[in-house]
């Protein structure tokens, strides 16, 4: 089964975002909203932060024609993420373009969250000229004022090698400040540093304990590794019902990968046919989300289960698309 590192997610705006333990407050010099309608916003971004992006969208969407550079931000990593609301980089890159500006206002005049933000906007290139150099200098900042967020931000960088010269230990010395303060991001990452043995002393004792951190912050990597864990026995003691209850929550946050280990973990039981075919429903919901690696599994299905078991799971994953579908159009 395939391990979570959340550098690797594709969702890059939700950690960010989510991360904001506290609000950047748009100033009034940088909006025009009320105290009532700063409230409603302020609302719609704890919804976002709780995971549930399209109860955020309504109330968020409402003020995009007004000058807030925090309601528009944060529709637009909806928009970049494709959370709530149907993916569309073009507008979510005209969003940010448009709030970038007032952002830039309140990161130089302090706010930490905003020149967390501010960061991510000049590493993606979303809305401006991307500049890795001024992102990891706006995560410097944002981190030297106490930001987890921007710390976990600063260790990804030296994990990735990109920005600046790859380091480990470096890495590592900021995702356990990051970890230290709360953000899931760098738990999560330290777990997989831990059960590799990334830069660190393999352990997977400790993985398990920054693994399961994450997850009672709500982070979706981290469902699909104590899954991956509690299928696996190692680090903690093998228990399959805790495994699926695990990979089903991850897969039931859309996370990449989970439809897939979910279906692997379906297999560990060959003699049951309910779950085979229910094997073969999440491998055709991973395959139609471009997971190549779901095919081969289809195949190998495709010679134990019978035909009537094949059109029911594919009925399953038809039902799963268009309950999907549904949903990102109501989040319009």
């Amino acid at each position: 089964m395939r391990l979570h590192p959340s550098l690797l997610a594709p969702v890059f705006w939700a950690a960010a975002f989510a991360a904001c333990t506290t609000f950047p407050r748009a100033e009034p010099a940088v909006s025009d909203l009320t105290v009532r309608e700063r409230a409603e916003v302020d609302a719609a971004i704890a919804l976002y932060r709780l995971s549930r992006p399209s109860e955020a969208a309504p109330a968020l969407r409402k003020y995009l024609d007004r000058e807030d550079p925090l309601a528009k931000m944060y529709y637009a990593a909806m928009l970049a993420d494709g959370l709530g609301v149907d993916k569309d980089q073009d507008r979510a890159a005209a969003l940010a373009r448009a709030g970038a500006p007032a952002l830039r206002v309140m990161a130089d005049r302090g706010v930490v969250n905003a020149q967390l933000i501010y960061g991510r906007l000049l590493e993606s290139g979303l809305g401006v000229d991307k500049d890795f150099g001024e992102a990891l200098r706006w995560y410097r900042k944002a981190a030297a004022r106490g930001s987890a967020a921007a710390q976990y931000s600063i260790g990804r960088l030296y994990e990735e090698g990109t920005v600046v010269a790859q380091d480990m230990k470096t890495a590592l010395r900021w995702y356990e400040k990051a970890a230290a303060g709360g953000d899931a991001g760098a738990q999560n990452n330290l777990g997989v540093l831990y059960w590799e043995g990334n830069g660190v002393v393999q352990d997977s004792t400790e993985a398990f304990k920054w693994f399961r951190r994450a997850a009672e912050k709500g982070l979706p990597e981290a469902f699909s590794n104590l899954g991956v864990m509690y299928a696996s026995g190692d680090g903690v003691a093998e228990d399959d019902k805790e495994a699926e209850r695990w990979h089903r929550e991850a897969a039931r946050h859309q996370m990449s990968d989970a439809h897939f280990n979910l279906g692997l973990f379906l297999l560990r039981d060959p003699a049951d046919p309910q779950k085979l075919t229910e094997a073969y429903s999440w491998f055709l919901i991973a395959l139609g989300e471009g997971d190549e690696g779901a095919r081969s599994e289809l195949e190998n299905l495709e010679k134990v289960l019978t035909p009537r078991q094949i059109m029911r799971a594919t009925g399953a994953a038809d039902a799963w698309f268009a309950a999907l579908d549904s949903h990102r159009r109501g989040s319009r």
